[in-house]
């Protein structure tokens, strides 16, 4: 399976729901079940993005998100990723080890090379250095949960599994600062809305 695949499959099952009962989301991006995560957490990654970005060779041939995409996609990321691993508490048959996720890393290296893995996430995911390894952690779990559930479906049964156990985890709520948007219940989709403060700019040269 193409790690172009894998990273357009993971963000495209994200299921996120609302909650009638808004905890406080002062200094928070998002809130997934009692698990916070930080407006400053999300500045740290897109400042490192951005710096990345400017002073990548491959900067020249390939389109970067802007200041204001990568908040959103950040935030994204961070949610799926903790219902994710909250799945893998729920059900140890969903969870991996870290012997496991060194060896798919090395797999996917071998197989498309590091540094064109690395430049593809940093460009089209807004992922840096720093966070490679968390995100090839996510596939691996998304991977295991599909074959768990669904060992002999098809890619549209094992997404269609995911996408339940991910449900399940977020009925405990989802909630997101409005900088970055809304949740649209009946799509269970992001609306994006106007994060141009949600982090400082990049930083000067």
């Amino acid at each position: 399976m193409k790690v172009r695949f894998l990273v357009a499959s993971v963000l495209s099952i994200v299921v996120l729901s609302g909650c009638s009962s808004k905890p406080q989301l002062a200094g928070a991006a998002a809130i997934v079940g009692d698990t916070r995560i930080s407006q400053a957490e999300v500045a740290e990654q897109a400042n490192e993005v951005l710096a990345e970005i400017k002073v990548s060779p491959a900067a020249a041939n390939a389109q970067a998100p802007t200041a204001e995409q990568l908040g959103g996609m950040i935030v994204d990321r961070l949610v799926f990723s903790v219902l994710l691993h909250k799945a893998g508490e729920t059900n140890v048959a969903f969870s991996v080890t870290p012997k496991q996720v060194q060896a798919f890393r090395d797999e996917v290296y071998a197989q498309y090379g590091q540094q064109a893995i690395a430049d593809q996430l940093l460009f089209q995911n807004g992922i840096s250095k720093a966070h490679i390894e968390g995100f090839i952690e996510d596939v691996l779990i998304q991977q295991t949960i599909a074959r768990a559930l669904v060992p002999s479906g098809d890619q549209n049964a094992q997404s269609q599994a995911v996408r339940q156990v991910l449900e399940k985890e977020a009925s405990a709520g989802v909630q997101i600062s409005p900088r970055y948007g809304a949740w649209d219940p009946a799509s269970l989709q992001r609306i994006p809305g106007d994060n141009s403060l949600s982090f400082p700019a990049a930083p000067a040269s």
